[in-house]
């Protein structure tokens, strides 16, 4: 048996919430969007850690988009380059000094069980 007793499942597999209204400290990723700098918003996939955003993939197409994570201590926004993998094979990254994109605000689309707000996060790497 893979991963959590069930075929076909690792430690990469994501299972989707019981819970569909709110965010609560079970949710790890959700959906967002990412407004630009310049203005566009994109759709996103935000990472969560005790109730903060540590993640965002902002997509630029139906095959994936960027990735930008709050790495290190003190923590700061690192746009993140696949360079593990052959050049033809990465994901898109992002300039951390492009202005059209940054800095950039993401916020979630569900509201908090606690508060009742949307989480948002400030990005400039």
């Amino acid at each position: 048996m893979d991963e959590e007793d069930r075929s076909g499942q690792d430690e990469t597999t994501l299972r989707p919430s019981m819970n569909v209204e709110f965010i609560d400290e079970d949710i790890v990723y959700t959906a967002g969007e990412i407004r630009l700098s310049d203005g566009r918003s994109l759709p996103a996939l935000l990472e969560l850690m005790d109730g903060e955003v540590v993640g965002v993939t902002a997509f630029t197409s139906n095959a994936g988009g960027w990735s930008v994570r709050l790495l290190g201590s003190p923590a700061e926004w690192i746009c993140i380059v696949e360079d593990w993998l052959p050049p033809e094979s990465r994901s898109p990254s992002v300039d951390p000094n492009d202005t059209t994109i940054f800095p950039a605000i993401a916020s979630t689309r569900l509201r908090c069980a606690t508060g009742g707000s949307v989480l948002t996060c400030n990005m400039d790497p």
